[in-house]
């Protein structure tokens, strides 16, 4: 809404977002594909045909996506749920975790 047409009517909503900046040269990946234990945060990152279970920390976030400070690079894969959640040991059972699961890590730049 713009200039002086600012009757509301009722029933009237809106979904606003507001951008409070924007993190250039960062590595950062989904919400979803980082994890919090016992104090800490961790990813599952693709180790050839399996995975490792790695520490990571963490920055700022937006809605979908969390900046990784350490403990990830840009050229890594990650898992976008815990293997635990679908039976799937690391190491024990590569073939488990399906295709689609993979989430490359990002490095660039991100709105928050």
């Amino acid at each position: 809404m713009r200039g002086d047409d600012l009757d509301l009517k009722p029933g009237t909503s809106a979904e606003v977002v507001i951008n409070t900046g924007t993190l250039e040269d960062i590595i950062y990946v989904p919400i979803q594909a980082v994890h919090a234990e016992a104090g800490g945060f961790h990813c599952f990152v693709r180790l050839g045909s399996s995975y490792e279970k790695r520490s990571v920390s963490v920055g700022s976030a937006s809605e979908s996506f969390l900046e990784i400070t350490d403990g990830l690079i840009g050229s890594e894969d990650v898992l976008l749920y815990k293997p635990e959640e679908t039976g799937a040991e690391p190491a024990s059972n590569p073939n488990s975790v399906m295709e689609t699961s993979w989430f490359p890590v990002t490095q660039g730049m991100n709105a928050v």
